[in-house]
């Protein structure tokens, strides 16, 4: 195998794979090395061969380990999950702001219609999650920074609503969520499970180490399920 750094996680994939299948398949030790041409093994010395399995591939675990793409691909695999954080903060501060303007306009509609002497009723459009639209967004722990377009802003309303901050001409404004104490740590359970579900990074990560751990459990299993030489 080459064993250049590019090539770590594919050396430690291919050899774990092809422990757990002469496992699974029940390969004998001695019929492997005839057909390897490397000589006869007897069962005798068959455990060896596993135990020296084992400690190759704690080798190439090591090496993958500590080497520069299992950090791009941590890398990547922790830009996704935050990336989902965002995404799920984001939809509750959406449903905060309809909700605060809905709740701005029934009180407004409520007092224009007590001004009106004609006896008809005005009636403020209601919004829904399809009219809020959640951007610039910046987290910062259970704080999310963002601003809200509406699919009825007309031209300059945008840019108005968030002119300036009202604490300092230099600032730019922002809307400010916090999410509650408990439902912190449902987002981020919920951002790590989708996350090693769909998320390449997590893929390209996880899939070593679970099978690099099947295979030194079968090397172990097969070193201590058979007899030693004396």
């Amino acid at each position: 195998m080459d064993d250049t750094n590019d090539k770590l996680r594919r050396n430690l994939v291919v050899a774990s794979a092809a422990i757990l299948a002469a496992f699974w398949v029940g390969f004998r030790i001695p019929s492997l090395s005839t057909l390897g041409g490397v000589g006869v093994i007897d069962d005798a010395h068959a455990p060896r061969v596993w135990a020296a399995a084992a400690l190759m591939l704690i080798y190439l675990l090591g090496r993958f380990h500590f080497s520069e793409d299992r950090e791009k691909m941590l890398t990547a695999w922790s830009e996704d999950r935050e990336a989902r954080v965002v995404r799920y903060m984001s939809a509750l501060a959406a449903r905060k702001e309809v909700f605060d303007r809905n709740a701005g306009a029934k009180v407004r509609e409520a007092y224009l219609n007590r001004k009106r002497s004609d006896g008809t009723a005005m009636v403020i459009r209601r919004v829904s999650l399809r009219d809020a639209i959640i951007c610039d967004q910046s987290r910062a722990g259970k704080i999310l920074y963002y601003r809200t377009r509406w699919s009825d802003d007309e031209r300059g309303d945008f840019e108005n609503r968030y002119s300036h901050s009202p604490n300092s001409e230099d600032e730019v404004a922002v809307d400010v969520y916090t999410v509650g104490r408990w439902r912190s740590p449902v987002i981020h359970v919920r951002a790590i499970g989708r996350s090693l579900t769909w998320s390449r990074g997590a893929f390209d990560l996880v899939v070593p180490y679970v099978l690099v751990v099947l295979a030194i459990s079968a090397c172990l299993h097969k070193f201590m399920s058979m007899p030693t030489a004396a």
